[in-house]
């Protein structure tokens, strides 16, 4: 089983899950009469619940970032599987889904009451005016300064929702993980360096490099990135750069190469990283002839679920290579 490691014992910390939708009889504005609270989002002062109980979401992004808090969503976002940790996708699994990703389904959203609304930074104006008329809206940044801040933007989440303590409990728990890899495989992280490889289709290929989400993350564990990747001009957020297949052997200089994989059991390369991982130039590596080639888990980081499984593929690598 590739199930990660600590997602159950994440899961265990919580104190019983909030399934936020217990009761409203006060329609869509709900909002309206109950105590509220003034927040700064990025996206401007928010007046808020005190204790929202009817919240929707509209996208990933503030989907598993409530999941972590202990908060499940009355109406979400349509999300795969397979960037979603188990546990978690279970306990949405009979969630409403108000948005495929195209268009947002403004009509069922107000048939489930919400009191608040978590949507992302860049939702289509028109489609915001009619979420806001409905009860108040966060936007959580999917672009700029915060895109690869991930723990930042979660912080955005955790304000809206009077769960900072638990937040603050997410980032020691990530913090001792972290450590725990650290010293357990320290003798192999000094000798070992790492390329991460991500793709979406079959000419290109993304390298992360140690200012990327996942970088940070296995950084924090004391990763060494291959010398390919520390000095790569971005392409979108930190650390991430897109480039043609061509120049796959310049960035799998990494004595061990990660791949970005996919959340369920058993793993699988995730999106086209199939074709990457099968290209001559990765088999023909140092790294892959020596078979030191594995799945790394999901690189686009939202949340503590996926950032202990990136940790646990981590973990299992330098087992291999040890």
């Amino acid at each position: 089983m590739h199930i990660s490691k600590t997602i159950a014992a994440l899961v265990m910390s919580l104190t019983a899950v909030t399934v936020v939708g217990c009761s409203s009889s006060e329609g869509a504005g709900a909002t309206r009469g109950t105590e509220t609270r003034a927040v700064e989002t990025p996206g401007g002062v928010v007046d808020v619940p005190v204790d929202p109980q009817r919240i929707v979401t509209t996208h990933n992004i503030g989907t598993q970032p409530l999941l972590d808090l202990g908060i499940v969503p009355v109406g979400a976002a349509s999300v795969p599987p397979s960037i979603v940790v188990p546990e978690y996708m279970r306990q949405i699994a009979d969630v409403p889904v108000v948005t495929d990703g195209e268009s947002v389904d403004v009509e069922e959203i107000a048939a489930l009451e919400p009191d608040l609304i978590f949507s992302h930074s860049g939702t289509d104006p028109a489609v915001l005016a009619q979420l806001r008329a409905l009860a108040p809206v966060v936007l959580v940044p999917i672009e700029g300064e915060l895109r690869s801040d991930w723990q930042r933007r979660i912080d955005v989440v955790a304000d809206a929702v009077g769960r900072t303590d638990r937040k603050a409990d997410l980032d020691a728990d990530l913090e001792r993980h972290a450590r725990d890899v650290a010293t357990r495989h320290a003798d192999v992280l000094a000798r070992e360096t790492v390329s991460f490889l991500d793709s979406y289709d079959a000419q290109e290929f993304w390298a992360y490099g140690p200012e990327s989400m996942v970088g940070e993350i296995l950084t924090s564990a004391g990763a060494r990135f291959a010398p390919s990747t520390r000095d790569m001009t971005p392409t979108r957020g930190p650390g991430e750069r897109q480039m043609s297949r061509e120049d796959l052997g310049d960035y799998v200089d990494g004595s061990l190469v990660l791949y970005s994989s996919t959340m369920s059991d058993p793993v699988q390369p995730f999106g086209q990283v199939g074709s990457l991982v099968a290209s001559p130039l990765l088999t023909g590596s140092p790294a892959g002839q020596a078979g030191r080639v594995h799945p790394g888990g999901y690189a686009l980081v939202s949340n503590y679920g996926q950032a202990g499984y990136l940790l646990d593929r981590f973990d299992d690598a330098l087992a291999a290579a040890s």
